[in-house]
């Protein structure tokens, strides 16, 4: 018997520290995973920047030596790519305004609430970073 119980702290202690090494080993991957998506909404973000930029000036011409990338399309229609961080009074509308433009498209509204899994145009919150990744028919 006192055997068994030799075995027993054995295995307790050696599941303790496996649970240990498991947990470690999550808050590390979830820390990685974290740093990534920032990292991949500062992208887009930045993308985003360009995009506008080249879309409200006139084109100039490339620097010696630059790589030249040419702006997605597919057919008569324009990928726009971004993210934007909700602030305290905006709603999809306003959003809507400020990054695109223009008058408000609501059936493309609707798509950014869809796409970010919100339940209507109003279900957002300050803080909140929405993908504005669409297509918008020129």
């Amino acid at each position: 018997e006192a055997e068994w119980k030799h075995t027993e702290g054995s295995l307790r202690r050696l599941i303790a520290a496996k649970e240990e090494e498991l947990a470690t080993r999550h808050t590390e991957l979830r820390n990685r995973l974290t740093a990534m998506q920032s990292e991949r909404d500062r992208t887009l973000h930045q993308y985003a920047l360009v995009q506008t930029r080249q879309d409200t000036s006139p084109t100039p011409a490339p620097r010696a030596g630059a790589v030249v990338t040419p702006v997605a399309s597919v057919a008569s229609e324009q990928v726009r790519v971004a993210t934007y961080e909700v602030k305290p009074g905006d709603d999809l509308g306003t959003i809507y305004k400020k990054h695109f433009g223009g008058p408000i498209k609501w059936p493309l509204v609707k798509k950014i609430a869809e796409k970010n899994g919100l339940a209507s145009p109003n279900d957002i919150h300050p803080g909140q970073i929405l993908n504005l990744a669409m297509i918008e028919v020129e």
